[in-house]
């Protein structure tokens, strides 16, 4: 999504349309804004919901055109001119001619580059979890006491016990915020897209169109080399925050999920005193069903339409797009062999998922993000799903 801090201009030069304008807009693209009529505001909810500003182009009017130009400082369209000589211009392809609308234009997509943040330094994360062999694995898992190891997990956290989740896994509920958290039993499993797994991707996306067969290389380069991950266990929220889980640790949010920010996310994060989960440890519960995709054999735009299913250890919205700590790496190569976050800076860079927020879809490729090794090196805004290590054992 694009975030408007990304694009600034957006925000300021959208504004001259007005309150109704706006909504008017977003309703032709069947957007949903908060309630209110500060245009700024709505102009950055409507900003938040588009990949970017250029998707307004089939319902950007003229005279929207003309009342952003004039309001941002550019003239009116009667009295634009040019700036390139007679000589200059005579040397343009048609499609390079500038123009008043151009200008326009260019205003509402300048984007401003975001620095990378440092490097985040940290201890190991996996330091309790050897305290807890029952979580080893699932089969040390169900060979153990699980209630009695439960109340033991409860109790070491300060967290008061649900009801048992997907397939027996345990899960806490943390009484200050309601927000669930599932006992993610370790593993290990292969990161990473497969040879078999990119022959299906190819296949699929064939059949989608060539922007889609386009977006499936870009997600085979990013997603290889394949690896061998052993995942420590750990705790991971059954949901993404949204409505009064969001608003308990500070985020006002009438939606389903609350969408932040790079910053606001890593902020939020660290109020709650918990972390993003890792790369690593996303796909090992996304991977958890047994399928590389979210949807399994369903049809994508019939599963996507519907509420969300539990899928891999009862994890709920999965394919909402969210953030994960590591850093941004072009491809796998060098990765740890662990669940670790690689490299996490100071705040997120990274996004997993996001078919459900993009839909409904507006060119096929988007469906792709339903496979578990779709990646984004995102500046946008995405869900938050809290995580945390495995407590000292008492």
């Amino acid at each position: 999504m694009a975030s408007p801090k990304e694009f600034p201009e957006f925000v300021g030069a959208a504004r001259w349309l007005g309150a109704p304008r706006l909504r008017a807009i977003a309703s032709a693209r069947s957007i949903a804004l908060p309630p209110g009529d500060d245009p700024i505001g709505l102009a950055a909810a409507l900003l938040a919901k588009l990949k970017h500003p250029s998707e307004l182009g089939p319902v950007l009017a003229d005279e929207d055109l003309d009342r952003i130009g004039e309001g941002a400082g550019l003239g009116v369209r009667a009295a634009w001119r040019p700036s390139l000589s007679a000589e200059e211009l005579a040397r343009l392809l048609p499609w390079q001619q500038p123009s008043y609308a151009g200008d326009v234009w260019a205003r509402l997509q300048k984007r401003v580059a975001i620095p990378r943040a440092p490097v985040r330094s940290e201890a190991a994360r996996d330091a309790h979890a050897k305290a807890w062999p029952e979580l080893a694995t699932e089969a040390a898992w169900k060979g153990a006491d699980r209630a009695g190891l439960t109340r033991a997990l409860a109790s070491a956290l300060a967290m008061e016990l649900g009801e048992p989740g997907h397939d027996g896994f345990a899960r806490l509920v943390d009484a200050k915020t309601g927000v669930a958290y599932v006992v993610i039993v370790g593993g290990s499993f292969t990161m990473g897209l497969a040879a078999d797994e990119k022959r299906e991707l190819n296949r699929r996306a064939k059949a989608l169109g060539p922007e889609a067969l386009e977006h499936a290389k870009g997600i085979a380069k990013q997603a290889s080399p394949t690896r061998e991950v052993a995942v420590a266990p750990f705790l991971l929220a059954e949901r993404l925050l949204g409505g009064e889980r969001a608003r308990a640790l500070g985020v006002e949010t009438l939606d389903e999920v609350a969408r932040l920010d790079a910053e606001d996310a890593a902020a939020l994060v660290a109020r709650a005193g918990r972390r993003l989960a890792s790369e690593a440890e996303w796909e090992y519960v996304a991977r958890a069903g047994g399928s590389a995709w979210l949807h399994g054999d369903a049809d994508p735009v019939a599963w996507i339409a519907r509420a969300d299913a539990p899928g891999g250890f009862g994890l709920e919205q999965l394919a909402w797009g969210e953030w994960v700590d590591d850093g941004w790496h072009d491809t796998y190569k060098r990765a740890p062999e662990t669940s670790d976050a690689w490299e996490p800076r100071a705040r997120p860079e990274m996004a997993r998922s996001g078919a459900k927020a993009l839909a409904p879809w507006q060119n096929p490729g988007e469906q792709l993000l339903l496979h578990v090794t779709a990646r984004d090196r995102s500046t946008g805004e995405h869900g938050v799903r809290l995580a945390m290590d495995l407590p000292a054992r008492r």
